[in-house]
């Protein structure tokens, strides 16, 4: 990429410590921290997003647990009642019971594994985030490295550059 100076003080100019002696065009690394600053934004966004789905996810994972426990408890104490009842209603009970029982161990096994993947879905949208964060601070002290300050009180004075090739050449 090719800097172009855009402000440079003149010979002799006298200046303080912390004045501008040299700007150089900004256009390309503020372009790249309006983009990091856009991905950080979408990076929050997806974030919230997630976390939203989440809780609602862990709601309705609970009520469906609830729902499944109660439903085997009753399963259960129907099951419990077959000296009552005939054989007939005391085998569909107990098929009933199992079937709810089933039910119930599938869906915890289900909800454990929803959580999971939840939980590194989230660390990964937590992890783009970072990264995101990271190119706006990057970007930020780009831009200012962008300006080269004058480190004291004095006047500008212009060198040759006698490295610039790698020393001088004969």
């Amino acid at each position: 990429s090719l800097n172009l100076i855009t402000r440079a003080a003149v010979r002799g100019t006298a200046v303080k410590g912390g004045d501008i002696i040299v700007a150089f065009d900004p256009s390309e690394q503020e372009f790249a921290l309006e983009q990091a600053t856009f991905d950080l934004q979408l990076a929050d966004q997806e974030l919230a997003k997630a976390e939203a789905e989440a809780a609602a996810q862990g709601a309705d994972d609970e009520v469906s647990l609830l729902k499944a426990r109660f439903e085997s408890r009753r399963a259960e104490l129907d099951a419990s009642t077959d000296e009552l009842v005939g054989a007939v209603l005391a085998a569909q009970h107990k098929l009933l019971f199992d079937e709810a029982r089933d039910r119930l161990s599938q869906l915890e096994v289900d909800v454990k594994s929803r959580r999971e993947a939840s939980t590194a879905s989230r660390a990964v949208l937590r992890e783009r985030r970072m990264k995101a964060q990271v190119a706006v601070e990057v970007a930020r002290r780009n831009i200012q490295n962008l300006q080269i300050r004058a480190p004291f009180d004095g006047f500008v004075t212009l060198r040759m550059n006698t490295m610039a090739f790698g020393g001088v050449v004969f």
